[in-house]
C-alpha cells in the first residue's frame, strides 16, 4: 500500500516467549518503508486474546464516488488484505488499508 509517507505493508506471524511455559501467539504487524529502504514498525499487536477479522481484498463494494464523495475511508477494515490476512477488529490500530474501493489497491 502506498501512501504520502511511504509504502506499507500487514504482515502476521507467530512468536514464542523464552520463559518455559510460553505459548505461541499470532501477531499482526504494519511496516512502513520510506524510499530510502528503510522500515519502521507502525504496529505491532498480539492476536491472542483480541478479536480478528480478514482483510476484505476480492470482494466487491460501492463505497467509492470519485464526482462528489473522494475517497471513502472505513477505518474499521482493511480493503487492500485477502481474507487470510488476520488483522486487529479494531482498525483504528493501524494506519493504512482503509480506503474503501474495490480498484483502488488492485486496480
Amino acid at each position: 500500500m502506498v501512501d504520502d509517507k511511504g509504502c506499507r505493508g500487514h504482515v502476521n506471524f507467530i512468536a514464542k516467549g523464552d520463559q518455559e511455559k510460553s505459548e505461541e501467539e499470532l501477531f499482526f504487524a504494519e511496516l512502513l518503508a520510506d524510499g530510502y529502504m528503510t522500515y519502521a514498525t507502525t504496529c505491532v499487536i498480539s492476536l491472542k486474546e483480541v478479536e480478528s477479522v480478514g482483510g476484505l481484498r476480492g470482494t466487491r463494494y460501492d463505497y467509492f464516488d470519485f464526482s462528489v464523495k473522494g475517497l471513502r475511508i472505513d477505518a474499521q477494515h482493511c480493503y487492500a488484505c485477502s481474507p487470510r490476512m488476520k488483522h486487529p477488529k479494531n482498525g483504528l490500530l493501524y494506519e493504512s488499508g482503509h480506503v474503501a474501493c474495490s480498484d483502488h489497491y488492485f486496480g
